[in-house]
């Protein structure tokens, strides 16, 4: 993670291999394995960042937002062990 928004509802991530627009909306896993959010942009600067970054929207935060605002109520994340297609 390269930095976070103010308002904490997004990151700025190097990946080891960039992600490229069609890859939107892929997951993003921290570090530590964790789910940190949804892939939204390629960014590209000159100047003191990483030659490549992306940007992720925090998953907490969407998910939360998705909830309290009736888009799916009891949305969640799933993980492999409760999955069930």
């Amino acid at each position: 993670i390269n930095s976070q928004s103010a308002d904490g509802w997004t990151y700025t991530v190097s990946l080891s291999f960039p992600a490229v627009p069609g890859d939107s909306g892929s997951a993003v896993l921290h570090e530590t394995g964790k789910a940190l959010g949804v892939l939204s942009t390629l960014n590209a600067c000159i100047g003191l960042c990483p030659l490549a970054a992306n940007g992720v929207v925090n998953l907490d935060m969407a998910l939360a937002y998705a909830n309290a605002n009736g888009f799916n109520s009891g949305l969640a994340l799933v993980t492999w062990a409760n999955f069930s297609p």
